[in-house]
């Protein structure tokens, strides 16, 4: 992720070095991770790297997908650091995996089975997109959450019954005036609940 910087920035020195004169920093070769350039300086490298050197054409509605000129087609998705490449066969992918070592220092994970929160089922002549797994995450990170509000924790697949359940659910005092019911919502994590339910949704 250093990649190179177009800017002049500098860094103050670590505390208790005395190399430098008071008001004088290193000036930075490469972008560090958590400097603001950085992820803008990464995907131009990256993505100049893919377009000019292999060969490949930005999607025009998504500019994080990138489809090759020539066939056989293939096809690269970046998010950040991480790549998923599509071909018709794994003789095509490993060339591309194999020119973008040259280049890197990567690690080939083999064979996707996720990604971002969606797993992947290949077989022959078809590939599954599911997000059971992300779901069934979201409900065991916040079922400790909800217990006290519900008479039954949700479970991944719904029951059968689950239309009639929700309608005859039994509530605690939710009195807000009680100190217990007070610190529980103060506590309850909402902005996590709702931001995994729209990750989910927005991937549906």
């Amino acid at each position: 992720l250093n990649a190179l910087l177009t800017e002049l920035i500098f860094i103050a020195s670590i505390p208790g070095e005395t190399c430098l004169p008071y008001g004088f920093g290193y000036p930075l070769a490469k972008s560090l991770y958590g400097l603001k350039q950085a992820p803008r300086n990464w995907f131009k490298l990256l993505t100049d790297f893919i377009m000019e050197h292999l060969g490949f054409e930005r999607c025009s509605w998504d500019h994080c997908l990138f489809i090759s000129k020539s066939k056989p087609t293939v096809c690269i998705f970046v998010y950040v650091d991480d790549l998923l490449v599509f071909a018709e066969n794994d003789a095509t992918i490993q060339v591309i995996v194999t020119k973008l070592k040259e280049h890197y220092n990567m690690k080939d994970l083999g064979r996707a089975k996720s990604f971002l929160g969606v797993s992947i089922d290949m077989k022959p002549g078809v590939c599954k997109l599911g997000q059971h797994v992300y779901a069934r995450s979201v409900v065991d990170r916040f079922r400790e959450q909800w217990s006290p509000v519900y008479s039954f924790a949700p479970t991944i697949p719904l029951p059968a019954n689950a239309m009639e359940l929700a309608a005859n659910l039994t509530y605690g005092p939710m009195d807000e005036s009680d100190s217990e019911w007070s610190e529980w919502f103060e506590s309850f994590p909402y902005r996590s609940v709702v931001g995994a339910l729209l990750y989910l949704a927005t991937n549906t």
